[in-house]
């Protein structure tokens, strides 16, 4: 294990030890020994870890480090030359005389190749992180699919959180994508009786219990399919499918995950906020999120109500949003035919947000585009003066509300 000090002066020598003294060499060795110590939160942020300054370093967070200095060294190189061709006279670069020319590099040259030393330090980082991830992040269990075909030698999955469920498939090489139908038994709220990873789903949902009694879900995108049985999974690269019956199926999309671990085409994980699937691919995964099951329906009579920040409320042809303490602003709602569910129940798609009246007659509100950037899960909601936030599979879409005269 090294110190600060210790990485920088192997920096130094490594990739440059240039000094023509030795009074230098400590200058250089010292100014690579502080940086260092003012970034170790980029180590954490990309690593997951707590490191401090006074810390002693393995020889993969060395090399992180390493690369982290290279990238941004060899960047500021470029953008000093880049300065020194744009704002100072210009050299010459070419030069001909007769039958003689001479050609020597221009700083924009210079400067190019700096950058590309940048880049190259850029991508070693990415596969260093992705690498020192792969030996962290381990998800609460690992479950197999029925089914299925070996990826990696016996397709043996470990795990090493708690709490632990390892499942070791040895399968034939018969390639099986469509699976046992999963539970329907929905639960009605988010702490309700579960075992984790175990599923549910409705027309809507797909529910994940992360942990011991307590459930996460994420919405999904109706799309039409060869003909299943109702409750049946498959999968692709990009998105993970349920049978809601005949040609009906429920698509949830997938995205690259840093969860890097041994297993099998089809085997599946959870963690909190997060449902992951080995495809062809490798490790995918979906966000999750917890729910409120239903709105309050206590109409505000009008836009100075009593009602609490973050409130929200509906009627027939109204979505109410409690922007402040006892301020209150709406959007109405077009009707629209849908799945049978209980009033006040609540689904969104990339597109548009629903509130189910009772029955099949749903409340539809369009979503926009927005600059809201905050970091958030499918599910998560926001508010603001004239605005409602949701995040979608798509990222943050928004609402706009406005206040009205009783």
């Amino acid at each position: 294990m090294s110190n600060i000090g210790e990485i920088a002066t192997r920096i130094y020598e490594n990739e440059f030890d240039d000094a023509p003294t030795e009074l230098e060499r400590e200058f250089r060795i010292e100014a690579i020994s502080g940086w260092l110590d003012g970034n170790i939160g980029q180590l954490n942020n990309l690593t997951y870890q707590s490191f401090g300054t006074g810390d002693h370093f393995l020889l993969e967070e060395e090399n992180i480090l390493t690369q982290l200095y290279l990238k941004d060294y060899y960047t500021r190189q470029a953008r000093v030359v880049l300065m020194g061709a744009t704002t100072g006279s210009m050299p010459w670069t070419r030069l001909t005389e007769g039958d003689t020319t001479i050609v020597r590099n221009s700083n924009i040259d210079f400067s190019r190749e700096y950058k590309a030393l940048a880049k190259h330090a850029a991508e070693e980082l990415k596969d260093l992180v992705y690498s020192y991830n792969s030996y962290q992040a381990m998800p609460r269990q690992v479950a197999g699919f029925d089914g299925g075909w070996e990826t990696t030698g016996n397709c043996k999955v470990t795990t090493t959180a708690s709490p632990i469920t390892t499942t070791t498939t040895t399968t034939t090489a018969v390639p099986v994508t469509t699976t046992t139908p999963i539970p329907t038994s929905i639960p009605s709220s988010p702490d309700s009786p579960g075992s984790p990873c175990q599923l549910a789903y409705e027309n809507d949902y797909l529910y994940v219990c992360t942990e011991e009694n307590s459930w996460q879900r994420v919405p999904m995108i109706p799309v039409t399919r060869d003909a299943g049985t109702a409750g049946s999974t498959d999968f692709d690269n990009n998105f993970f499918y349920i049978c809601l019956g005949g040609t009906s199926w429920g698509s949830i999309p997938m995205v690259e995950t840093i969860y890097v671990d041994v297993g099998c085409l089809g085997d599946t994980a959870c963690a909190p906020n997060y449902y992951y699937v080995v495809t062809s691919d490798g490790w995918r995964q979906i966000g999750l999120a917890t729910w409120t099951n239903l709105v309050p329906t206590n109409i505000p009579s009008a836009p100075n109500s009593p009602g609490t920040a973050g409130e929200i409320a509906f009627e027939d042809d109204y979505f109410y949003v409690c922007t402040s303490t006892n301020s209150w602003q709406r959007v109405a709602m077009d009707r629209v035919t849908r799945g049978v569910n209980d009033a006040g129940r609540i689904y969104f798609d990339t597109e548009f947000f629903y509130i189910c009246l009772g029955g099949t007659s749903w409340g539809r509100i369009a979503l926009a585009n927005t600059i809201y950037s905050a970091s958030g899960s499918v599910g998560d909601t926001a508010y603001a003066l004239n605005y409602y936030y949701v995040y979608t599979s798509a990222g943050w879409r928004q609402i706009g509300i406005a206040t009205w005269t009783p």
